[in-house]
């Protein structure tokens, strides 16, 4: 897309903008609430000094540019009227200049600048996120330009974890591990072609993961074949800078990698590394039972603490726990993002959490940050996008992860299927996401962050499939009667949870699963059962700090209403959620 001719005083040329014209009759909205919406928004982000009227908006529709934050704030408001990513430049806009730290998704997949970036985004989001935007606007990336970057999570890295652990040797280094055992050190020089998974045969199509696209596969070797690592540079923010030495790479050899002028603090103990691990385990529990607006700034705080850490020595094994670490609360960071409907922070996290879990070798790990994206993929209306990241999360992983890993993955393979309206595909990835929860083993030693995926979110997921499989087929009373007893069978499970459970177990996942419940007895015509659902899940709502939890409560209210608007309880509903829910009312980012 070109430049578009920008003259004095922000106008563009003095020409109307017909993209942001055509977005703005689709949606239906008048001037006038366009201009509120915008205040409102704008006050949520705390710039209070934004102040919209009517014929501002009219200049912006003659060509006027809007300054930052008008544009993503546009951005934002048209996405999620029409359930899909309206980025800046779809509106006509100008996007903002944006640092390196904060705008794109292509990133270099080296250890150092992991922790740099990771280190200044957090910095960022610390100092202006109070104020709920980044300095110059993150946006959103989707299609060939999310996807492309994200395929080279399956490259490994010369020197790296995963081409010791394919050689046999214990003793690799990794990422941003150099060879004197730091951090700071970056591997140099051209990766050798083949099929990721080295000379282990990893990356043969054998292996690949039942209903995953073969282009996953052949992408990984096209990146692994094409894609060379230049020499690191000193890098802005990590105290310390590396250089890449070379080590016969031409030969094949493994390149050599030193690290310099790196800090040198106090070693880590084990009990402060298990206690750091405790500490993101006690995060992502507070995040289930409170929703991500209560805690998210602390997640923040401690995720740039660790990569304060990460820029000091360390012994190889401490360096790639410390990089787990990472990886979970980055990963956990862009959850609550997400939650609370801060959309481009939210995948700009999970980007930096799959880099980090590729520093710690972590291919399960990287699957799971990977269904995150997926899941806020379809939230944003981009299946086939969800659909490509899952299947590069399964090929990935498909050596390492624990049955309930993988059950998780299917799981979100079928959510991904049905809202493309692919319901012989859907329900296949719904019996092996059955099939293979049947496997779970308490000997199985799963890792804290896929704890969560119960019979319970098994039930949700696979509910929410055919449920979604009744939307994108016409409200098909068929999948609406297959979805009604999982998702019954999920609220019990989760209300039971609610009531037996140290802090009230999975509160969200109850608060969603009540809301995908009543939208089932609006698919079967039943507004009174409708009614129930959404008043118990305003009950849970008013205990959580979820944005998201609070606009499906909304939508699912405004959809019986419009269905169903001279029912008695349906009237009594709308009036109880605008009183004890009321619209301005957003989770705080902190």
């Amino acid at each position: 897309m070109g430049a578009l001719p920008v003259g004095e005083g922000g106008q563009v040329g003095k020409c109307p903008n017909e993209r942001l014209r055509s977005w703005f009759v689709r949606s239906g909205w008048s001037k006038g609430e366009l201009a509120r919406q915008v205040n409102r928004r704008a006050r949520q982000l705390g710039a209070h000094h934004i102040s919209t009227d009517t014929s501002r908006v009219r200049r912006w529709l003659d060509g006027e540019q809007p300054r930052e934050p008008i544009p993503r704030i546009l951005s934002e408001l048209f996405s999620e009227r029409f359930g899909c990513v309206v980025a800046v430049e779809d509106l006509g806009l100008r996007p903002a200049r944006q640092s390196p730290a904060a705008s794109g998704v292509d990133l270099p997949w080296a250890g150092p600048q992991t922790v740099a970036l990771i280190s200044d985004f957090t910095r960022s989001d610390l100092m202006l996120g109070r104020r709920g935007f980044l300095g110059n606007s993150l946006a959103m990336s989707a299609g060939p330009a999310l996807i492309e970057p994200m395929q080279r999570w399956l490259v490994p890295s010369p020197g790296g974890v995963e081409g010791a652990q394919q050689e046999g040797g214990p003793g690799g280094t990794f990422g941003s591990l150099g060879g004197a055992g730091g951090v700071g050190g970056a591997s140099g020089g051209p990766l050798a072609s083949g099929a990721p998974g080295g000379g282990s045969g990893a990356g043969a199509a054998p292996g690949f993961v039942a209903g995953a696209t073969a282009s996953v596969a052949s992408a990984a070797g096209r990146v692994a074949g094409n894609v060379g690592l230049s020499a690191v540079r000193a890098v802005p923010g990590v105290r310390g800078r590396a250089r890449a030495v070379p080590g016969g790479a031409a030969q094949g050899t493994r390149t050599q990698v030193a690290a310099v002028g790196l800090r040198r603090g106090p070693r880590l103990s084990t009990p402060e590394l298990e206690l750091l691990e405790q500490t993101t385990e006690m995060f992502r529990k507070w995040d289930a039972q409170c929703g991500g607006g209560l805690r998210r700034k602390a997640v923040v705080g401690q995720l740039h603490e660790v990569t304060d850490l990460l820029q000091e020595q360390h012994p190889e094994q401490v360096a790639r726990r410390l990089f787990r670490v990472t990886a979970e609360l980055a990963e956990l960071a862009g959850w609550m993002s997400y939650d609370i409907g801060l959309q481009p922070t939210a995948q700009k996290y999970f980007v930096l959490a799959l880099h980090a879990a590729k520093e710690a070798g972590d291919r399960p790990l990287g699957s799971y940050v990977l269904s995150k994206m997926g899941r806020q993929m379809i939230h944003l209306g981009r299946s086939e996008d969800a659909l490509e990241l899952v299947h590069l999360g399964q090929y990935g992983s498909r050596e390492g992860s624990t049955p309930r890993t993988q059950s998780m993955l299917y799981a979100m393979e079928a959510r991904s299927y049905a809202n493309m309206g692919q319901p012989g595909k859907c329900k296949r990835a719904v019996r092996m996401a059955e099939e293979t929860f049947a496997e779970i083993d308490s000997a199985d030693g799963d890792p804290d962050w896929i704890r969560f995926f119960s019979e319970a979110e098994l039930c949700a997921e696979n509910a929410h499939s055919y449920r979604d499989l009744a939307y994108s087929s016409g409200r098909s009373p068929t999948y609406a009667s297959l979805s009604r007893p999982v998702m019954e069978r999920a609220v019990e499970l989760f209300r039971r949870e609610a009531a037996e459970a140290e802090g009230g177990g999975h509160q969200r996942s109850y608060a969603l699963n009540l809301i995908g419940m009543a939208s089932v007895h609006l698919l079967q015509q039943e507004p009174e059962g409708c009614a129930v659902r959404v008043g118990e899940a305003i009950g849970v709502a008013k205990r959580l700090r979820s944005e998201r939890v609070n606009n499906r409560l909304r939508r699912t209210a405004a959809s019986a209403v419009r269905d169903f608007g001279g029912v008695a309880d349906v009237i009594e509903l709308s009036e109880r959620l605008r009183a004890e829910l009321p619209e301005g009312e957003a989770a705080v980012a902190g």
